[in-house]
């Protein structure tokens, strides 16, 4: 079962949310069971489609992402974001590698939206760094690595 939307978690609220696996099938479970509650809300799609079968490949169809799947899925109207991808659970709760600000990439199609993601990563004392639209057609974020410094 997925756990309950929140309209913000705190850094370690999500990290603990996080650090069980954050699946592709996840999210479009969790949608899913809370359609009607995420109406009007910022969805933020934290998971990499990967086909944990054979970790070799994404688990979405061609041409297509998870946040364009889980778009699909939410009530129209209601903006996706893609953050936290490419930030591990103990990275997140550190906030910091090496001593150095962890970034976090943010890529949306809603300025709003992105602007509050943004202000929940900026407030839990990490860099929010808007990397543009939403990702598309399969191109996602995943190849970047976490990063950690300017």
């Amino acid at each position: 079962m997925a756990p309950p939307p929140r309209s913000i978690l705190g850094r370690r609220s999500a990290a603990r949310w996080s650090s069980s696996p954050s699946t592709y099938p996840g999210i479009k479970d969790a949608v899913q069971q809370y359609t009607d509650q995420l109406a009007g809300k910022a969805v933020v799609d934290i998971t990499n489609p990967i086909d944990t079968q054979t970790w070799d490949r994404l688990a979405t169809p061609p041409g297509t992402s998870s946040a364009e799947e889980v778009q699909q899925l939410v009530p129209q109207g209601t903006p996706v974001v893609k953050a936290f991808n490419t930030t591990f659970a103990g990275t997140l709760v550190a906030g910091e590698v090496n001593g150095q600000q962890l970034d976090v990439f943010i890529a949306g199609d809603d300025a709003a939206a992105k602007d509050k993601v943004a202000r929940l990563v900026s407030d839990s004392g990490l860099r929010p760094i808007d990397v543009g639209p939403r990702p598309r057609r399969g191109r996602t974020a995943t190849g970047c690595g976490p990063s950690a410094g300017r």
